[in-house]
């Protein structure tokens, strides 16, 4: 998850983002995901489908999603 997260942070093409199943979500991976959420402006859809994050990583996650403007759905 914070190899992808990494890789948001320089996306310019990716518009949708599934999580559906796998390893948990890890703070750092949450933390750094989040920063990328603030720098991303292509990524269009984001869906975590699964229960692989925890209370702490959702509000890592939801701090980056205050200040993204390009998500809809």
């Amino acid at each position: 998850a914070k190899a992808i997260a990494e890789a948001m942070k320089v996306n310019s093409s990716i518009r949708d983002l599934e999580f559906s199943s796998g390893e948990e979500i890890g703070l750092v991976a949450a933390q750094t995901f989040a920063e990328a959420l603030n720098d991303n402006s292509t990524l269009t859809t984001l869906k975590f489908n699964y229960e692989g994050i925890g209370d702490v990583e959702a509000e890592a996650i939801a701090e980056g999603l205050k200040f993204n403007s390009s998500l809809s759905d």
